[in-house]
């Protein structure tokens, strides 16, 4: 049985408008006072666990939950055999070493019982605006060696600072990423989209454009929040109070008036699933609980703009369900925006068995002149930073998009239809997953095959000279390439002597966190 002692359960927004300062785990986004919470409800206040049993064997679960006042499982799924409970952690056994425990009279115990994790609650920190390279710091060594002697020079030519930033909108994003050579527009697929709900506008954003045009978002589409669907409740169920939502949702599908605010799949359908709250957090088994319902709904694609700097079992175990049993084409995730601070690829689009598309932010202008926010979180993983037991290590950014002041139609809950800007790898994660729903139109020997998938997109994408591996993965994504199968030279072949450079003193400074631990075999 898997005891995790630090598993980070829920996900923030991944939007960021400036410099990043603090450098704790639950610093996901900087200057702010970040703390890992764990879940808690009832009259007691008791802490929430996440539980997986072995198959068929919830009843047993709630019979052990029948045996105390002080126990109750909140909610259980016999399709996916968890359970999310309330209980205090000697009762669950998460502290090994009490009496309990040693006697083996506690939850961990029981032989039904294969994992016990936390669910925890994370909360966004506030976003702020991009900063000028001036004002954000240099790693803290110019020249770096680390104990097998990797590392070179750290040279910022390559990186996009908020001088580098130019506005655009969706017309100029589809330009860079060839996407408005694809003729494809996503009709019959199916674009899930966990994140904190879309407002519709009365079908303006999110229908074919015109007032009152049917909204494509489905009836399947659900509040994990509160527990509503709009088959049940209307569109109101997944309403959008932070906004944050119903861009990434507009950046991947938006079908607007005009042409110049389309998403990357104007007429696909979208599967809203609001697993985070107003404030932008989500727990674990929410989120979990999301990625499999989608799984269960068809979904072609699955985007999610958050993440955490703890791996989180959970939650990957549901990423791992919807690839490897539900053949979800992608599931495409935001890589971070943390790179001055927890700097890895952020749970869970550091997937320990390669089921998630990793997406990097870069400034919107062609490959060959395209830069990687500064900002963006890194490839080359530890896997020694985020409690993973080195199972991430390795794992890396797969592809960028541009999410640097991203111009998206954005309905309120009001009504009202905004031009809303936003910068992060929020932004750019859609651009990837909208791009490769549309694709899948033209290209079904692609659908259900993740590990294709995955492959294709990294090989079709245009290498960005200026920017490492680390920071970009194979370079800007390419939906025309992709859609043609057309696989151009790779990003290390391209990379500057600058690039190349900063490439090095990055996979340094993961071998620094105790990344060639792995690549000597411990801990495997």
């Amino acid at each position: 049985m898997t005891r995790t002692k630090l598993t980070l359960g829920v996900a923030s927004l991944l939007v960021v408008s400036a410099l990043f300062s603090g450098v704790g785990a639950g610093q996901l986004f900087g200057d702010n006072d970040t703390q890992l919470t764990q879940a808690s409800g009832g009259a007691d206040g008791l802490p929430e666990w996440h539980v997986t049993v072995a198959n068929g064997e919830v009843s047993a679960l709630q019979s052990w939950a029948n045996e105390s006042d002080q126990r109750s499982v909140v909610r259980a799924d016999n399709a996916s055999n968890t359970a999310v409970i309330r209980a205090d952690r000697l009762d669950v056994g998460y502290d090994v070493s009490s009496f309990r425990s040693l006697f083996g009279m506690d939850l961990s115990d029981r032989a039904y019982v294969t994992d016990i994790q936390p669910v925890w609650i994370h909360s966004k920190a506030e976003p702020v605006t991009l900063t000028n390279e001036s004002d954000v710091p240099t790693p803290e060594l110019s020249t770096y060696r680390s104990l097998t002697n990797r590392g070179a020079e750290y040279a910022p030519d390559g990186v996009a600072f908020a001088e580098d930033a130019n506005e655009a909108r969706l017309d100029e994003v589809r330009t860079v990423t060839g996407q408005d050579q694809v003729t494809a527009t996503g009709q019959g697929q199916t674009i899930a989209v966990i994140d904190s709900g879309v407002n519709t506008a009365n079908g303006r954003v999110f229908g074919n454009g015109s007032t009152a045009s049917t909204p494509r978002i489905l009836d399947a589409s659900k509040d994990f929040v509160d527990n509503e669907t709009v088959n049940a409740s209307g569109f109101d169920a997944v309403e959008d109070p932070n906004g944050h939502g119903t861009h990434v949702a507009s950046t991947a599908a938006a079908n607007p008036t005009g042409t110049e605010n389309d998403g990357m799949a104007p007429q696909a359908d979208i599967l809203a699933l609001r697993a985070l709250n107003e404030d932008g957090e989500g727990s674990t088994s929410d989120i979990a609980d999301s990625v499999r319902y989608a799984a269960d709904h068809d979904s072609d694609v699955i985007v999610m703009s958050l993440g955490s700097p703890i791996s989180d079992g959970a939650i990957n175990d549901a990423i791992d369900y919807a690839v490897e049993e539900q053949n979800v084409s992608a599931v495409v995730v935001a890589a971070g925006n943390d790179r001055q601070g927890t700097r890895w690829v952020a749970s869970p689009a550091s997937n320990p068995n390669d089921n998630t598309i990793a997406v990097a932010a870069s400034n919107t202008t062609d490959n060959a002149n395209a830069s990687v926010g500064y900002f963006s979180n890194l490839g080359y993983h530890p896997g020694t930073t985020d409690n993973s037991g080195l199972r991430t290590q390795g794992q890396e950014v797969d592809v960028a998009a541009p999410g640097m002041k991203i111009v998206a139609q954005t309905p309120t809950t009001s009504g009202t239809v905004t031009n809303t800007t936003l910068t992060g790898t929020s932004m750019a994660a859609p651009v990837v997953a909208g791009g490769t729903t549309a694709v899948l139109e033209d290209r079904p020997d692609l659908k259900g095959n993740h590990t294709a998938v995955r492959e294709e997109l990294r090989d079709s994408a245009r290498p960005m000279k200026h920017a490492a591996v680390a920071e970009t993965g194979q370079g800007m994504f390419a939906g025309d390439n992709l859609n043609e199968s057309v696989d151009p030279f790779s990003q290390q072949s391209k990379m500057t002597d600058e690039a190349a450079a900063r490439d090095q003193f990055w996979q340094g400074l993961s071998d620094s966190s105790g990344g060639w631990l792995a690549r000597l075999g411990v801990g495997a």
